[in-house]
C-alpha cells in the first residue's frame, strides 16, 4: 500500500517534511482516493493549522494521522477527527401496495419542494390533494389499493378486475405502466443477489423438499439451467406441479382412452399430452419470460429417454411453441383463460399429437372432445374464483 502513496516533496530552505494525511478505503479495505497537506515555510518557529476535508462516497473506512519525513522536530497539537453526517432530506418507507408509511417516513422541515417522485419511482399528484401516482397509462391510488380507471388491456385478463394493482400480489408482479403485469423480480443487481441466495437455498433444500427431489429427476441439461437460474426453475417446478394436476382432470374428463386399454387414459402422445406441454410451456413464458421457457423446454428434449422416441419430441416441441405463442398473446390470463386459448389453437389445427405408428400429426378434434375440454376449463375457472375470494378474504383480514 505504501508505493501507492503520494511522495511528500522536500520544500526549499529548512521547512520540515511534516503532514496530515487521509486516506479512504472502501467496504473492501481497498484505497480509494488519498489527500496530504504539507507544511509550509510560515511553520518555521511558528504555529500553522492543517485542515483536510473529504466526502465519503460509499461505505468504507478512513485512516487519518500525522507524519514528519525529516530530521528538523515537529510537534503536532490538537489532532482532531470530525465526522459530519450528511443532510438527509427525505425517507419514505412503503407498504407492499405503495403506501407511505407515516410513521417511519420523514422529511426535513422547510426544505421543499419534496421530491415526488416515490413509490415505483412514480410521480405523486399533489396538486389537487389526492396523492395518486401517475404511471403513464392512468393513475394508482395507493390508499385504495385501485387503480383509478379501467385497465386498457383489460380483455387480457378477464379474470381479473380491471381496477386490480398487480394481481393483487405486488410481491410477485409488478405494473410499470399502468397496462399489465409482469414479474416484479427484474434487473441485474437484483438477479444476482436472488441467484445467489436460491443457490444457498437449494443446496439447503436439496434432500428435504419436493424441488430437491425433482432436481434428481432432471437431466445433465436441465440441472445446468437451474443451477444457474435457480429462482427461474422454482417458478417452473410450481407450473409443473399445476399441470400434472391440469393432466389428472383431463385424463379424468374421458377425452381420450387407449384403445388397448378402454379402462387406462392415453397420456402420452394424446390430446392431454399436448394441452399439457401448451399449457405448461405458457405458464413457464409467463413467469420467467419467452426465452427462459424456451431454454427449459428445450432442454427437457434433450432427455436420452424421450429423444429416442423421435415423434414424441417433435410433438412437445412444437406444442411448447405454440404455448408460448399463447402466453405472448396474453401475458397475464389465468390458466383456464389460456387453455381456452389452446382450445381454439387446437381447433384451427395449431397443436401436435401422435398416431398410430408414433408419429406427429396435426390435431383434429370431434365436437364431444371439445365439449370436454370445456367442461374441463368451466372447473378450472371455478377453481380459480374459489381462490380469488380466499386470497380476497386473507387480504381484508389483513387490512
Amino acid at each position: 500500500m505504501a508505493a501507492r502513496l503520494a511522495s511528500v516533496p522536500q520544500l526549499s530552505g529548512d521547512v520540515p517534511r511534516g503532514y496530515v494525511r487521509l486516506l479512504v478505503f472502501d467496504a473492501d479495505s481497498n484505497l480509494v482516493s488519498q489527500q496530504t497537506q504539507q507544511l509550509s515555510a510560515a511553520a518555521l518557529n511558528n504555529y500553522e493549522s492543517l485542515r483536510l476535508q473529504v466526502v465519503v462516497p460509499q461505505d468504507g473506512y478512513v485512516s487519518a494521522y500525522v507524519g514528519n519525513e525529516s530530521n528538523v522536530d515537529v510537534f503536532f497539537d490538537d489532532v482532531t477527527v470530525e465526522h459530519r453526517q450528511g443532510l438527509q432530506v427525505q425517507e419514505n418507507h412503503y407498504d407492499p401496495y405503495g403506501l407511505d408509511l407515516a410513521g417511519v417516513s420523514r422529511a426535513t422541515p422547510g426544505l421543499k419542494p419534496l421530491n415526488q417522485y416515490q413509490f415505483n419511482g412514480k410521480e405523486r399528484q399533489v396538486d389537487l390533494g389526492v396523492g395518486w401516482s401517475d404511471y403513464g397509462a392512468r393513475f394508482y391510488d395507493n390508499q385504495a389499493p385501485h387503480w383509478t380507471s379501467i385497465d386498457p388491456v383489460a380483455e387480457k385478463m378477464s379474470r381479473w378486475s380491471p381496477y386490480t394493482f398487480s394481481f393483487d400480489n405486488p410481491l410477485r408482479f409488478l405494473d410499470t405502466d399502468g397496462m399489465a403485469p409482469g414479474p416484479a423480480i427484474t434487473g441485474i443487481g437484483i438477479g444476482s443477489a436472488l441467484s445467489t441466495a436460491m443457490s444457498w437455498m437449494s443446496a439447503q433444500l436439496q434432500a428435504h423438499t419436493g424441488i430437491g427431489r425433482a432436481y434428481q429427476k432432471l437431466n445433465d441439461s436441465e440441472k445446468a439451467l437451474a443451477t444457474e437460474h435457480p429462482l427461474d426453475a422454482a417458478f417452473i417446478h410450481g407450473n409443473q406441479t399445476y399441470v400434472e394436476s391440469f393432466q389428472d382432470q383431463m385424463a379424468g374428463s374421458g377425452i381420450e382412452q387407449d384403445p388397448s386399454n378402454p379402462s387406462k387414459p392415453r397420456l402420452d402422445g394424446g390430446i392431454t399430452n399436448a394441452f399439457k406441454h401448451g399449457l405448461f410451456s405458457a405458464l413457464n413464458a409467463q413467469d420467467v419470460g419467452q426465452q427462459r421457457a424456451k431454454e427449459f423446454g428445450d432442454a427437457h428434449e434433450q432427455n436420452p429417454d424421450t429423444a429416442a422416441k423421435g415423434g414424441n419430441t417433435q410433438m412437445d416441441l412444437r406444442n411448447n411453441a405454440v404455448g408460448r405463442e399463447v402466453a405472448k398473446q396474453y401475458p397475464a390470463a389465468q390458466p383456464s383463460a389460456l387453455v381456452g386459448q389452446l382450445l381454439t389453437k387446437a381447433v384451427t389445427g395449431k397443436l401436435t399429437v401422435l398416431n398410430g405408428a408414433n408419429k406427429p400429426v396435426t390435431l383434429q378434434l370431434t365436437g364431444g372432445q371439445v365439449k370436454l375440454i370445456q367442461g374441463v376449463i368451466n372447473q378450472m375457472q371455478y377453481q380459480e374464483q374459489a381462490r380469488a375470494r380466499e386470497e380476497a378474504a386473507k387480504l381484508e383480514h389483513v387490512r
